[in-house]
């Protein structure tokens, strides 16, 4: 279960996507780690709502190469490519 829900995760990327913010200010006043926002704006911008929403599942080995191709073929970071398939854990990625 995701520790905090979409309207909490919502309102930290409002208040980093408000321009006023830096992603380690955001971070700072919600008191959750920078790196967390970033994700979090990544998926929103990605994704929309949907992006902030929980996701259970498993990858298969088929769909984690075809991303890993992707992912090598555009030069992208593991970040980058997790939230471009709405991915909520790079690491499972690697």
């Amino acid at each position: 279960m995701s520790r905090h829900g979409e309207s909490f995760k919502r309102s930290v990327v409002d208040s980093y996507l408000g321009g006023d913010e830096s992603y380690a200010s955001a971070a700072s006043m919600h008191g959750v780690d920078a790196a967390t926002v970033r994700k979090w704006v990544a998926l929103y911008q990605a994704h929309g709502d949907a992006g902030l929403s929980g996701k259970y599942g498993r990858y298969d080995a088929a769909f984690r190469l075809s991303v890993l191709e992707r992912m090598w073929e555009e030069g992208l970071s593991y970040r980058q490519t997790a939230a471009l398939f709405n991915i909520r854990n790079a690491s499972c990625l690697t």
